[in-house]
């Protein structure tokens, strides 16, 4: 209820700007629905952006 949707979202921004994607814990990507998906969706957005290129994408 409330802003818990919101204040998760800003939590999960912030942890990753400071961690990063990796630091993620295993058993939360293993458990996330669609992940595949996401990542490409994400890594087209970021590439498009310019704000990574080919060469730091892990495949």
């Amino acid at each position: 209820g409330g802003d818990a949707d919101t204040n998760g979202a800003v939590c999960g921004t912030m942890y990753g700007a400071r961690y990063g994607y990796k630091a993620l814990p295993a058993e939360w990507l293993r458990a996330m629905p669609f992940k595949k998906w996401f990542d490409q969706k994400i890594i087209s957005c970021l590439t498009h952006m310019n704000f990574i290129t080919a060469e730091l994408i892990d495949t």
